[in-house]
């Protein structure tokens, strides 16, 4: 998933920030090195899968800095709609899934 109002891919499970990290070869070329993450930046809630329906446990346990966009009203409009940020980031890579079935901490969606 992407963080909606930053636009970087985030770990649903972990609720970490994820980038790509690159490494010298040896010719001394920078050259991808896989996914890296630099810890959890996002609330995660546990989901429970019932007969019924999916059943949500809050979680409302240490602070997240992205709990300052749960009561903005931009970031809220840009979650509805789906878009991303008018102004990308560098580097920030858009409407492009990191792994058709995988979320972006390599587990099945």
């Amino acid at each position: 998933m992407l963080c909606p109002w930053h636009a970087y891919p985030v770990a649903l499970a972990t609720g970490e920030k994820l980038y790509r990290a690159t490494e010298k070869n040896t010719e001394g070329k920078l050259v991808p090195a896989g996914w890296c993450s630099v810890g959890q930046r996002q609330r995660t809630h546990a989901v429970e899968e019932r007969p019924d329906g999916l059943y949500v446990a809050l979680s409302s346990e240490g602070a997240f800095e992205s709990d300052t966009y749960a009561h903005n009203q931009a970031a809220g409009e840009r979650c509805a709609t789906a878009q991303p940020p008018s102004k990308p980031r560098s580097g920030a890579v858009f409407n492009r899934p990191l792994h058709s079935s995988r979320g972006g901490d390599g587990h099945a969606l």
